[in-house]
C-alpha cells in the first residue's frame, strides 16, 4: 500500500498502529526489524488496550505436528490459512503455536471447493487481501481468514523480483526455488558486494467474522550472496546473507528465522493485536 489515506474494501479509513511488538518474553524487536505497520480497514473498530496481556512464561518455541490443530478445544477459535504452501503453514502453525493463540490451524484445502485466486494485485498487501478474500467464501462464517503474501525486493534489480517472487523464473513447483535463484544469481552476478543490497518483504491480510479487515507489515534487511548456503528454509533463504550474523537465513534454526524474519515480524504485530483486543474478537488469543 502507498503513502497517504489508504482505505479498506469496506471504505473505512485506515488506522495505523504505530510501535514494536513485544515478544511473549517481554523483549522488544529490534526497530530495524519492526519497519511496517498494522492496519485497521473498516468493519467493527475493537476497544483500546485496556491492560497488558502476556502469552505466559517464556519457554521454547513448540513445534506443532500435523493436524494437531484438530486436538485443540472445540471452543478454539478456527483460523484458515489462505496457502497451499506447506513451507508456509508449517512457519504459522508454529508462529500460533509460540505466541500461545488458541485457535485451530486449518489450510486452504480444507475449505471444500476454493480455487486459489489469480494474484494481480500491484503491492503484497493487495495480493494478501484478493488471497483472504477467496478463501473467506468458502471457509465457515465464523472463522478468521489468514493470507500472507511475500518477496524479496532486490536494489540493483528495481525491487525486483517483488510481488512476482515466487514466478521469477516461470517455473512451476516443485522446481521453482532452484530456477528462482539461479535467475537471481545470474542477474546479480556482475553486481558487486556493496550493491546487492535486499530486503524480505510480508504483509499479512486478517478477515475476521464480524468484517473487521487488518493488515500487518514486517521486513527484514539483508544482501544477495553469491552462492547458496544453508539447508533450512525455502525459497530464496540460501542467498538471503544476514551481515551481522554472518549466516544466510537459511542457515539459522527455524525458531531463529522465525524470530527475526520478515513474516515472523509481521505476524508478532498481528498477535500483539489480537492478544490486546481478544475481548472484542471472539475469544482469539
Amino acid at each position: 500500500m502507498g503513502r497517504g489515506r489508504p482505505r479498506g474494501d469496506s471504505g473505512g479509513r485506515v488506522r495505523i498502529l504505530r510501535g514494536q511488538p513485544r515478544r511473549p518474553n517481554g523483549r522488544r524487536r529490534s526497530r530495524a526489524l519492526a519497519d511496517g505497520g498494522l492496519r485497521i480497514c473498516g468493519g467493527r473498530r475493537p476497544a483500546r488496550k485496556t491492560a497488558d496481556l502476556q502469552a505466559g512464561a517464556p519457554g521454547k518455541r513448540r513445534i506443532r505436528r500435523k493436524n494437531s490443530a484438530r486436538q485443540k478445544s472445540p471452543s478454539a477459535v478456527k483460523i484458515f490459512l489462505a496457502t497451499s504452501n506447506a513451507h508456509k503453514a508449517f512457519e504459522f502453525s508454529n508462529m500460533f503455536a509460540a505466541e500461545r493463540l488458541d485457535c485451530q490451524i486449518f489450510c486452504a484445502k480444507d475449505a471444500e471447493g476454493f480455487e486459489p485466486p489469480e494474484e494481480n494485485g500491484s503491492t503484497f498487501a493487495e495480493n494478501a487481501f484478493i488471497k483472504a478474500d477467496a478463501l473467506k467464501r468458502f471457509a465457515p462464517a465464523d472463522a478468521y481468514v489468514m493470507a500472507d503474501d511475500s518477496g524479496l525486493a532486490v536494489d540493483a534489480l528495481g525491487g525486483a523480483p517483488g510481488i512476482m517472487s515466487a514466478r521469477y523464473a516461470g517455473v512451476e513447483k516443485p522446481g521453482a526455488d532452484a530456477a528462482n535463484n539461479a535467475k537471481l544469481l545470474r542477474e546479480m552476478e556482475s553486481v558487486p558486494d556493496e550493491k546487492r543490497t535486499a530486503r524480505f518483504v510480508c504483509a499479512i491480510a486478517l478477515l475476521c467474522p464480524d468484517g473487521l479487515r487488518i493488515l500487518s507489515e514486517g521486513k527484514i534487511e539483508g544482501t544477495i550472496g553469491r552462492a547458496e548456503r544453508g539447508a533450512n528454509g525455502f525459497g530464496y533463504d540460501p542467498l538471503f546473507y544476514l551481515p551481522e550474523r554472518r549466516m544466510t537465513t537459511a542457515e539459522l534454526a527455524p525458531s531463529d528465522k522465525d524470530a527475526i524474519s520478515h513474516r515472523g515480524t509481521a505476524f508478532a504485530k498481528l498477535a500483539k493485536f489480537l492478544r490486546e483486543n481478544r475481548a472484542n474478537l471472539g475469544g482469539i488469543a
